[in-house]
């Protein structure tokens, strides 16, 4: 985010000492579907029928999917049942972007 780095700079580097925080700057590009089936598999084996509602809401993005995937677990949780596609979509719906 070539904007929030500027913005860590300051204009008269007057935020030197957090800019020298930042270990290192990288552009990542976005998750290809393998990817995103490593990841939901490792943490819900099993789960195909969730990953058509988490890919495409993640459009590739490893913070979306991963805030997806813990709130969908922690729902499931609560509700002593299964990571299922009502709970992907409450997940969906409690995420703050």
């Amino acid at each position: 985010m070539p904007r929030l780095m500027k913005n860590l700079k300051g204009d008269k580097k007057e935020y030197a000492q957090l800019y020298s925080r930042v270990g290192i700057k990288t552009e990542l590009n976005p998750l290809t579907d393998e990817d995103k089936i490593k990841i939901i598999s490792k943490l819900l084996p099993n789960q195909d029928s969730v990953y058509p509602a988490l890919s495409s809401y993640c459009t590739g993005n490893t913070r979306v999917l991963t805030k997806l995937l813990v709130r969908a677990i922690r729902i499931a949780e609560l509700n002593n049942m299964e990571v299922n596609e009502d709970v992907v979509q409450a997940s969906i719906s409690q995420i703050i972007m």
